[in-house]
C-alpha cells in the first residue's frame, strides 16, 4: 500500500484532541553517538481510527546534530560503517531537528490509545530516546501478536542513497499496518473498538495538588462484555499519568509544590509506591480521555461513594446515572497488599489499582444477580 505522508504539522490546524485515542503505528531507524546513546535518524508514523483505517501520517528525518568533522571517532564509525550500510540516510540529509523530532514523536505517543512497535527491541529503543517509563501503551507485532515479515531492503524514498539495498522506516510501518489490517488481531481491534462498553469496573488512586484538585495517578479499567475474555479485553484501559502542571502546561518537579502538598504526595508513595516521574500518560490530556472512554459505557461500578464523588468530577455529571457503587452492595473486601506489577517500587507493600479492580471483577461477577446483571452467563 503507498502512503501519502504530510507534515505533522497538520496538528497545528487540526486538534489534537481530534487525534486522541487513537492507535499509533510507528517505526523508526537510527545510529549510537559516543557513550551508547541512541538517535532517531529517520521514523515513520500511522494514526489509524476507530475502525482501523488510516486518519493520519508522518514521516521526518533528523538534521545533522553537528558538522561531521566535529563527529567523534567512535560516532563517525557507527554512522558510516553500520547505519549507513543499512539504511544509506546522508548525514546532511534531514528535515527536523533534535528537539523538534523528540517533541513530534513524544506528543503523538501521549495522546494514543495504543502504539505499534515492531518488535521488543524497538520498543526499547524509542522509550530510552524518549525518556519514557512506563510500557503500557505498547504493543510489540512480534513478539506479542506474531508478526513475521522481513525487512525490505530496497526502497523508492528519497532520503535513502542506496535504493537497491537500503531499509526505510516508511515501507516499514506500511507493511505494519498492511499485516495489521489483513490480520485475525486487526478484526478483532476493529469488532472490539464498535462495541459498546456494557460493564465497566474501575478503580484508580491518586493524589492532590493546590486548590485540592484530584489527580489520578494510576487508573485501570476493565470490561466485561465477555466473561472469557476480560483480562485481554482491547476496551480496557490502564494508565499512569505524569507529572502535573497546575500552574502553567510546564511539568513541575515534586519540590515545585507546596510543602504541605510534598508531603501528601510523600504519603501517597508510601502507600502505593509510583514514584513523582512515572507515568506515560500526560496531566493535560488525561481528563479528556477519561470523558471519551466512559461516553459509551452504560455501566460503571466503582468500589464506594468517594471513588464516585472523584470520577464524576473528572467525567461530568452526566455519567452519574451510569455509576454503581458496590458497597451498597455490599462488598467491602480490603485494600490488596503487595503485587506484582513492576510500576510500584515496593511491591511487598504496596497497592496496585489494576489488582484492586481485578477483585472487584471477581465479586461483581460473583453477584451479577445481586446486582441485575443478566448479560454475563457463565458458559
Amino acid at each position: 500500500m503507498k502512503i501519502l505522508y504530510f507534515s505533522l504539522l497538520i496538528v497545528d490546524f487540526i486538534s489534537a484532541d481530534y487525534f486522541e485515542n487513537m492507535p499509533t503505528i510507528i517505526d523508526f531507524n537510527g545510529y549510537i553517538v559516543e557513550g551508547s546513546d541512541f538517535i532517531i535518524k529517520e521514523y515513520s508514523l500511522l494514526i489509524l481510527n476507530k475502525k482501523g483505517r488510516l486518519e493520519f501520517t508522518h514521516t521526518g528525518v533528523l538534521k545533522p546534530i553537528c558538522h561531521w568533522k566535529k563527529l567523534d571517532n567512535e560516532t563517525f564509525k557507527n554512522y558510516t560503517q553500520e547505519f549507513c550500510l543499512k539504511f544509506g540516510i546522508p548525514w546532511n540529509t534531514g528535515t527536523e531537528s533534535l528537539k523538534s523530532l523528540r517533541e513530534n514523536i513524544d506528543d503523538v505517543i501521549a495522546i494514543s490509545k495504543r502504539i505499534y512497535v515492531r518488535d521488543n527491541e524497538q520498543k526499547k529503543l524509542l522509550m530510552d530516546f524518549l525518556g519514557l517509563k512506563l510500557d503500557d501503551k505498547f504493543t510489540s507485532l512480534v513478539e506479542d501478536l506474531g508478526y513475521e515479515a522481513p525487512l525490505k531492503m530496497s526502497t523508492h524514498c528519497i532520503h535513502h542513497a542506496d535504493h537497491r539495498n537500503n531499509n526505510c522506516a516508511i515501507d516499514n510501518v506500511e507493511a505494519m499496518y498492511d499485516w495489521l489490517l489483513k490480520s485475525k488481531n486487526s478484526r478483532k481491534y476493529k469488532s472490539e473498538s464498535k462495541e459498546v462498553k456494557k460493564h465497566v469496573v474501575v478503580d484508580f488512586i491518586g493524589y492532590y495538588i493546590p486548590e485540592d484538585r484530584f489527580v489520578i495517578k494510576e487508573f485501570n479499567a476493565y470490561v466485561l462484555n465477555d466473561p472469557h475474555h476480560i483480562v485481554d479485553n482491547k476496551l480496557n484501559k490502564y494508565f499512569i499519568t505524569g507529572k502535573p502542571g497546575y500552574i502553567s502546561s510546564k511539568s513541575l518537579q515534586l519540590e515545585d509544590m507546596p510543602i504541605d502538598y510534598q508531603a501528601h504526595y510523600q504519603a501517597f508513595y508510601e502507600s502505593f509506591g509510583i514514584p513523582w516521574d512515572a507515568g506515560s500518560t500526560k496531566f493535560g490530556s488525561y481528563q479528556r480521555g477519561l470523558r471519551k472512554y466512559f461516553q459509551d459505557a452504560i455501566n460503571i461500578y466503582v468500589k464506594n461513594n468517594g471513588n464516585k464523588k472523584l470520577l464524576l468530577e473528572l467525567i461530568g455529571s452526566e455519567n452519574e446515572s451510569k455509576i454503581i457503587v458496590l458497597k451498597k452492595f455490599g462488598y467491602h473486601d480490603p485494600p490488596v497488599i503487595g503485587t506484582e506489577c513492576k510500576y510500584h517500587d515496593y511491591p511487598k507493600k504496596n497497592i496496585c489499582a489494576k489488582d484492586n479492580s481485578a477483585v472487584m471483577v471477581n465479586w461483581v461477577f460473583r453477584n451479577r444477580k445481586k446486582l441485575n446483571i443478566t448479560d454475563l452467563e457463565d458458559d
